[in-house]
């Protein structure tokens, strides 16, 4: 990262032909945020059904010198799977520096549990932060404005909730307060690094234009071990899309969510299986018919 950028008591994000990020007090644009791979597993065929919902995104977070500073990496993400997938910072170098977790805050995992702040303000926990070997560093929690999972927006459209980035002692990291991020003072780089890609990481989630854009079936070369980032976590997610299959087989109470979306996967997948004996039949039926 260059000097300014980590110096910066405070960060925005502008969005202008692409999200910028600025310093807060002079204005001084620092980096520009852009997706620089789409990738997707092979497609599903006339007989199956296409099992992703959204292709694997990559983004850079570049300086106005063409450095490069940090990269977000978003997993593929499967139907079937209601939660967003993983996000990985990673370094120039490919270092992984930290991951954000939003399957940990699921209320379907015991997660999501409502705090409480000294004030009195409730805050619902939005992302774990996870060191490169899944050990826990933090949480990112957002501010509980209403509870019909309203999601207020500034003037420019950016989300408008107060969000917090807590130790996993509750010290507050950072905070983004009209949709500037200030840092603890003394804040370390890497804490800094931390803090910053998960700010991305939430802007991502919550404005990216995940359907636009053709995604490839091969793998670039992004960073180094870009092709093998992601793996362990798409072996858990296929996993956890057949668990959740399995559950909603019983048709109990326990899994609502994902019972209507189960149901619509398979039924489309019958009818992918159906369709072609049906024309099969249509044309065999025409030809006796013609022959006849």
């Amino acid at each position: 990262m260059t000097v300014g950028f980590l110096g910066s008591a405070a960060l925005r994000l502008e969005y202008r032909e692409r999200f910028e990020t600025v310093d807060a007090g002079s204005g001084t644009r620092l980096a520009a945020l852009d997706e620089v791979a789409r990738v997707r597993s092979p497609r599903g065929s006339i007989i199956k059904v296409d099992p992703v919902a959204t292709p694997r995104l990559t983004f850079a977070l570049t300086g106005f010198d063409g450095t490069p500073l940090l990269y977000l990496d978003r997993a593929e993400h499967l139907k079937l799977y209601p939660l967003p997938p993983q996000t990985v910072l990673v370094g120039p170098d490919g270092t992984t520096l930290c991951r954000f977790d939003y399957e940990h805050h699921s209320p379907l995992n015991g997660g999501g549990r409502l705090r409480h702040d000294e004030a009195g303000a409730a805050f619902v926990p939005a992302v774990r932060m996870l060191d490169a070997g899944g050990r826990p560093l933090g949480d990112v929690l957002l501010s509980q404005t209403s509870w019909d999972n309203e999601k207020p927006q500034l003037a420019d459209g950016q989300d408008a909730r107060l969000a917090r980035w807590v130790d996993m002692d509750g010290g507050v990291l950072a905070e983004r307060r009209d949709g500037v991020l200030s840092f603890t003072e003394g804040l370390s780089e890497a804490r800094r690094a931390m803090v910053v890609g998960s700010f991305l990481s939430l802007t991502i989630e919550y404005h990216h234009p995940y359907e636009k854009g053709k995604a490839s079936e091969s793998v670039p070369k992004v960073f180094p071990g870009y092709a093998g980032l992601q793996a362990a976590y798409d072996e858990y997610q296929l996993k956890r899309v057949g668990l959740r299959k399995q559950r909603v087989k019983g048709a109990g109470r326990e899994f609502p969510v994902f019972r209507e979306g189960v149901r619509s996967y398979r039924l489309e997948q019958a009818m992918r299986i159906s369709a072609p004996i049906f024309a099969l039949i249509v044309i065999v039926n025409l030809v006796m018919w013609f022959v006849t």
